[in-house]
């Protein structure tokens, strides 16, 4: 097993392990086993997505509604007015 395959299993174990068990359960009766090891474009873009723009949109708002004036009526021009 080379380092990438390892460390691909640790990360697919640590992000849900009863997946990657069922998986590897799979694995032994036969089916064919996952590349844990492959970029998927269509996911490393949803990742950056995620990572980027939406977390800190989300993370915003909440710190406006938690401290803000507003409260829940917040607008679009007091999440991205700092």
């Amino acid at each position: 097993c080379s380092r990438a395959e390892a460390q691909g299993n640790m990360d697919a174990f640590f992000n849900n392990a009863a997946d990657w068990a069922y998986q590897k359960g799979e694995e032994a009766r036969g089916r064919p086993p996952v590349d844990y090891t492959e970029l998927k474009p269509k996911q490393a873009v949803l990742v950056v997505t995620w990572a980027l723009f939406v977390t800190p949109l989300l993370v915003r708002s909440g710190y406006l509604i938690a401290t803000g004036p507003h409260g829940w009526a917040l607008t679009l021009d007091d999440i991205f007015t700092f």
